[in-house]
């Protein structure tokens, strides 16, 4: 590149704005427009830029570093670090450090560290670190790390870990963690883990952990553990108190599964313990659990409660085995 030193005067006659790219190693600056690049301040690039209080540059192509504030028109290109806040116009590559908050309106390629949050208009690829938020309209391939609360508007590839929500709003290729819930409006390629809440309005291709509930409202191509699983289409493995799906070909192991368009007879029966009883089976025909009530009418009465799993097995059109095994 070729270095340009800026007039003495800092007089750059309007019409020419946009027509200068000038380069200069460095720059001093008290408050905007107070400093070595005077009123040529928001168009220059510096590879050395040290605001007292702030600052309101081009672009930086090596370091800059701000009192308070550090603003720029333009690209970022190396270590930016300031007290309050660093918000850049152009794209971002390498480091932003802010005691506040970083806010960039185009594509970041690096790390930022805020100490509240990390706002971006556009996609990254590389690390966000916030300590309550960290916030991209675009997508994220990468990391977000925050205290509370992620959220991405474009689809994931990486890694979404918060204290309290991870939110995106596309397709997750990857994992989220999170202290109370992670929410995917897309597909889920990879693995939840919430400390309350899993849920996704597409196909789950991988694992979902909760300690309450976890929900997918289309397939379930994977695996769920919670107290209360429930996937539209359950193609894999439900583990939990409580299981519901609206048709299944996998497998819900739990106290109580239903599957709307499952296997779930109620049947009348009885024994030599207890002479009238009423079993109820939810679930599908490879697995099953089953319910059952009895008493014995007699002095005194004695009744009876059950539950047990089993499995059906269709043999003809009219005949089916049924294998269970029940505790009263």
């Amino acid at each position: 590149f070729v270095e340009k030193m800026v007039p003495a005067d800092g007089q750059i006659a309007s019409a020419n704005l946009m027509e200068i790219d000038d380069i200069v190693m460095w720059q001093v600056s008290a408050i905007p427009t107070v400093g070595t690049n005077r009123k040529a301040s928001g168009i220059v690039t510096n590879h050395f830029s040290f605001n007292v209080l702030g600052g309101y540059n081009g672009g930086v192509e090596g370091v800059e570093i701000g009192g308070l504030f550090n603003i720029l028109t333009r690209n970022m290109k190396g270590f930016q670090v300031a007290g309050l806040t660093n918000q850049t116009m152009g794209t971002t590559e390498g480091l932003q450090v802010a005691g506040i908050f970083n806010r960039n309106e185009k594509k970041v390629t690096g790390i930022q560290v805020g100490g509240i949050a990390n706002y971006l208009h556009d996609s990254i690829m590389g690390i966000q670190i916030g300590g309550i938020s960290n916030i991209v309209n675009g997508s994220m391939d990468g990391m977000q790390i925050s205290g509370i609360h992620n959220h991405t508007v474009g689809r994931i590839n990486g890694l979404q870990a918060a204290g309290i929500l991870n939110w995106c709003k596309d397709t997750l290729n990857g994992i989220q963690v999170a202290g109370i819930a992670n929410n995917v409006t897309g597909a889920v390629n990879g693995l939840q883990v919430a400390g309350i809440q899993n849920s996704t309005s597409r196909t789950v291709n991988g694992v979902q952990i909760s300690a309450i509930h976890n929900r997918t409202r289309a397939k379930l191509n994977g695996l769920q553990i919670s107290l209360v699983n429930y996937a539209k289409v359950n193609n894999g493995l439900q583990l939990g108190l409580v299981n519901v799906a609206d048709s299944a070909n996998g497998v819900a192991i739990g106290l109580f599964n239903y599957v709307k368009n499952g296997y779930h007879p109620i049947e009348v029966f009885g024994n030599e313990v207890l002479y009238a009883n009423v079993a109820f089976k939810s679930g599908v025909n490879a697995f099953y659990t089953t319910w059952t009530a009895g008493f014995r009418p007699s002095e005194p009465e004695v009744f009876g409660f059950g539950f047990g799993i089993g499995s059906r097995i269709n043999t003809w059109k009219w005949l089916s085995i049924s294998i269970d095994l029940t505790g009263a």
